[in-house]
């Protein structure tokens, strides 16, 4: 939505924006693990665990956004739609995990 507040769009703008949600939905998912992590001490271990998991998956999501417009130059299309489709899977799955362990950490903390 941000890309059409105030300012003039066009399709490269949009397909940028596209290719970088997965970066923005992962650092999303993993703000919400450090909440529980700062929140919930007797379950610092495993988040901690699943953090570090995030930011390694961040860390493959930003080399893949960053490589994805390359490929496209390159005239790779498939391959450049593939990738972005498996960082999108990756990370919406990272933000559901993370969802449903804040349900489960506020349904366990009243």
């Amino acid at each position: 939505m941000k890309i059409f507040v105030a300012e003039k769009t066009d399709l490269v703008k949009i397909w940028a924006a596209f290719l970088y949600l997965p970066v923005q939905i992962g650092f999303l998912a993993l703000s919400f693990n450090a909440t529980i992590l700062l929140g919930d001490q007797n379950k610092s271990g495993s988040t901690f665990g699943i953090c570090m998991i995030y930011i390694l998956f961040l860390f493959v999501s930003i080399i893949i956004w960053k490589h994805t417009p390359v490929l496209f130059i390159k005239r790779e299309i498939h391959i450049a739609i593939g990738l972005t489709i498996v960082n999108l899977s990756f990370t919406v799955l990272m933000l559901v995990n993370s969802i449903l362990m804040i349900l489960d950490f506020y349904g366990h903390a009243h």
